[in-house]
């Protein structure tokens, strides 16, 4: 009988100390997935306004994007860009993730802040263009060693097209000062 208590009360502790483990990282993982905010900015957007919808939409791609980007650096990983890149951008970051891992690094970026302002909203609803000034931390690793670290602003030139009823990133690159 004391067997069978001590069995029953060292299985409760390791079921409560599993759970206790799980919640955390359930909430880590759920939370690690969802792409932070980028407010757009389009009070003076031409040749013509972005509806509400439009923007709200589009402001959750081009943060999906962002974080795509991470994921596909950091993992050298072109996959993790087909959501939410196509074209000039999605061939771009696709190379520079295949050029890592032949080179056996990888680049840790975060986009800690942006602000973000639509120029441009096509006359057709199809495309705009953002330009973002973003401040980047990046952190190129070689090995699981850091070789190099950099935070600062770059000014960022997007341009967003509807692909299959949803906003992809058609160009993200540096802008010229």
């Amino acid at each position: 009988m004391a067997t069978r208590r001590s069995r029953l009360l060292i299985l409760t502790a390791g079921a409560a100390l599993a759970i206790s483990g799980a919640v955390p990282l359930a909430q880590r993982l759920v939370h690690a997935d969802a792409p932070q905010t980028i407010a757009l900015q389009a009070s003076n957007v031409q040749p013509r306004a972005v509806e509400d919808p439009t923007l709200q939409a589009a402001s959750r791609a081009y943060a999906r994007a962002w974080n795509d980007l991470s994921t596909a650096l950091s993992h050298n990983d072109a996959n993790a860009l087909n959501a939410s890149f196509v074209g000039f951008a999605h061939d771009r970051f696709a190379a520079q993730a295949r050029d890592q891992n032949a080179a056996g690094f990888t680049t840790n970026m975060s986009a800690e802040s942006h602000h973000a302002v639509v120029e441009f909203y096509s006359i057709d609803g199809s495309s705009m263009q953002i330009r973002d000034d973003v401040q980047l931390k990046r952190e190129i690793m070689d090995g699981g060693k850091t070789i190099a670290t950099e935070t600062k602003t770059v000014p960022y030139i997007a341009v967003l097209s509807v692909v299959d009823e949803g906003w992809k990133v058609r160009l993200l690159q540096p802008a010229q000062p």
